[in-house]
């Protein structure tokens, strides 16, 4: 047997029209949360489909334990996550995965003609990919590589149950 590329689910992303009402509705009903916000800023050197991308969104992000719940609104329709909303209506998006190394995992991807259909830096030093695995696992995956130094931004606002 191969040894496994991935070894843990660490997110579970969602593509949502309110990542605000939604993180409420999640503190409020469900008693997840707190969720932090962040704007469009939280990202840099995007790339979408290999060419350079200015991708809007706005992201709310929640621990349900050790899983991360992301839940992204596209401010605008040019996306990835645009053209999801369009076409499929809010709902699961990606599973971010653990895995044995970033550039294996790529080169693996370019071996296997899996294709990067976005990549970027979250914050500083937390360089991110997501890869087209719909063909063979029926789903996105995003890659995860920090570096030791790696900073994460500051939330634009928090939402918690006391709201």
């Amino acid at each position: 047997m191969k040894k496994p590329l991935f070894t843990k689910v660490l997110q579970i992303g969602y593509v949502v029209k309110d990542c605000e009402k939604t993180a409420k509705i999640y503190c409020q009903k469900y008693g997840i949360g707190p969720w932090q916000i962040y704007g469009p800023d939280c990202m840099s050197g995007v790339k979408q489909y290999g060419e350079n991308n200015d991708i809007q969104i706005k992201v709310a992000s929640s621990f349900l334990g050790e899983l991360e719940l992301e839940l992204i609104e596209p401010l605008d329709n040019a996306s990835i996550y645009g053209e999801f909303l369009q076409e499929q209506g809010e709902g699961l998006h990606h599973l971010a995965l653990q895995h044995q190394g970033f550039s294996e995992i790529m080169d693996f991807c370019q071996k296997e003609n899996i294709p990067v259909i976005l990549s970027g830096e979250f914050g500083k030093g937390e360089d991110f990919a997501y890869i087209d695995a719909r063909a063979d696992i029926k789903c996105i995956i995003e890659l995860y590589n920090s570096q030791p130094n790696a900073s994460y931004p500051q939330p634009e606002k928090i939402i918690d149950q006391i709201e």
